[in-house]
């Protein structure tokens, strides 16, 4: 569905390159655990990188070659020697990530792997002519890390770099165009930039988000260019290499040669891009009339305050007598942090249905409320809590929670059944169901054996058994 989207943005170039996902056997456990299947996780990474190209102008794609899961364990090493390991691997024909790459003609190499040590992910800066690269071009990601880390690392491969004062500061200054941006005026920076400069406007990190943009200055953000054709202009760097990288595997197996016109001079043909619209705003302020964006942690009681805010980066609570509608959340998208409807007049959740993606859902308190039929949202990464909702009975919803983080349904002495739930394929840190007399069915068919094994159920209805 990705890919469809960033093939009507512009016209794509006919020559893909080919990135091969290899999972850790650790990794996939893990992932499998928190409801992820190889097969569909690797498709949506790769579709997201080629969605944010398409999106910042670059008419160059990247497809899926094939997602392996490796026989090898895990060594205990850091992502930095991870790294390094792969790429001696990639070198020698005879290893099985070198086999893998064969099998599957790629380009690149994307190794996804169970460790907590950072960073999240790390890949080799290519250069674009280097008798190496085509043995270098592997970046080393972790399982559970944020979405945009993976094409994040995938554009090292490409020579897209980090902001030119982040490298600045860590005194890795790589020359010229293929730096990240970042605009402070607005709050934000691109894919391959840093938080910190935010600070020059004055606000907290936290309130620095970032854009699924590759740095290009004929790309805009809330009215200000994402770039700079000197400094800032990653764009262009993957679209003169994208030739090169699509080649990779042919380089390495001496089916071609390098030369020139594979690595053109930025700056080369791009796309145009599509801009993002709307008006940021710091949650500090007192009035957010006409904001879109809400940068930081939103605390109301009227939601008429947060009528047409899209989105919000921080957490966004909602409580008191005076929330009895959510009619004025209708373009509400996204909120970064933990949504938290609490001691409300709320009697259904209409006005979410555009609601795309929370951190964490905590609806809690709210006596009148008797269903979540409004409600989209198939994944919560966080905490999704229900807990003390006195008239809700079903837990209804035209989609259903697909995976979850931690999930507690507590203290609901009328709900009779668990509808929502039933795609639910995941949950990584725990599922309690208790103190619901009258749920006398708690069958979830999706969950592995080991999850199941892992709920807590006590205080239900008679037969409420997972």
């Amino acid at each position: 569905m990705i890919a469809l989207l960033a093939s009507c943005l512009v016209e794509r170039d006919p020559d893909p390159a080919r990135i091969l996902v290899v999972w850790s056997p650790e990794a996939e456990t893990a992932a499998r655990r928190a409801g992820h299947l190889v097969d569909l996780r690797s498709q949506y990474l790769v579709d997201l990188a080629d969605t944010v190209m398409a999106d910042s102008g670059v008419t160059a794609s990247v497809e899926l070659a094939g997602a392996e899961v490796l026989v090898e364990p895990e060594p205990q090493l850091v992502p930095r020697e991870l790294l390094a390991l792969a790429r001696q691997r990639l070198a020698d024909p005879e290893s099985e990530l070198a086999t893998l790459r064969a099998r599957h003609r790629a380009d690149v190499v994307v190794w996804i792997v169970d460790t907590d040590t950072a960073p999240s992910g790390v890949a080799q800066l290519l250069d674009g002519r280097s008798a190496s690269d085509p043995f270098d071009a592997v970046a080393v990601v972790q399982w559970d890390a944020p979405e945009l880390v993976f094409p994040h690392e995938l554009f090292h491969v490409y020579g897209a770099d980090h902001s030119w004062l982040q490298q600045v500061a860590e005194d890795e200054l790589v020359e010229g165009y293929a730096h990240g941006w970042t605009a402070p005026g607005v709050l934000a920076h691109t894919i391959m930039a840093d938080a910190s400069e935010c600070t020059w406007a004055g606000a907290p990190l936290s309130a620095c988000d970032v854009v699924p943009r590759l740095s290009n200055p004929a790309v805009l953000a809330w009215g200000e260019p994402l770039g700079d054709v000197r400094t800032a202009y990653n764009a262009c760097v993957v679209q003169q290499r994208a030739r090169y990288v699509s080649r990779l595997y042919e380089l390495a197996t001496g089916e071609d040669r390098w030369d020139a016109s594979l690595a053109p001079s930025c700056p080369v043909v791009l796309g145009p891009g599509r801009d993002l619209a709307g008006t940021i705003c710091l949650a500090e302020r007192a009035d957010w009339t006409g904001c879109t964006d809400l940068r930081g942690t939103v605390r109301v009681e009227d939601p008429e305050r947060v009528r047409g805010v899209e989105r919000v980066t921080g957490d966004l609570l909602l409580s008191g007598p005076g929330v009895s509608s959510l009619s004025a959340l209708s373009a509400l998208r996204s909120v970064g942090g933990t949504l938290t409807l609490r001691d409300t007049a709320l009697v259904d959740l209409a006005g979410l249905e555009q609601l795309e993606r929370v951190g964490g859902l905590v609806i809690e308190s709210n006596p009148a409320l008797v269903g979540l039929s409004a409600l989209r949202v198939a994944e919560v990464p966080g905490s999704l809590l229900l807990v003390g909702n006195a008239g809700l009975r079903h837990l209804d919803g035209p989609v259903g929670i697909e995976r979850a983080g931690v999930l507690w349904v507590t203290r609901h002495p009328e709900l009779e059944d668990l509808a929502a739930l039933r795609g639910l394929r995941g949950v990584s840190g725990g599922l309690a169901i208790w103190g619901n007399p009258r749920l006398v069915d708690c069958a979830l068919p999706e969950l592995d054996d080991e999850v199941r094994q892992a709920v807590v159920l006590f205080d239900n209805g008679e037969g409420c058994v997972p």
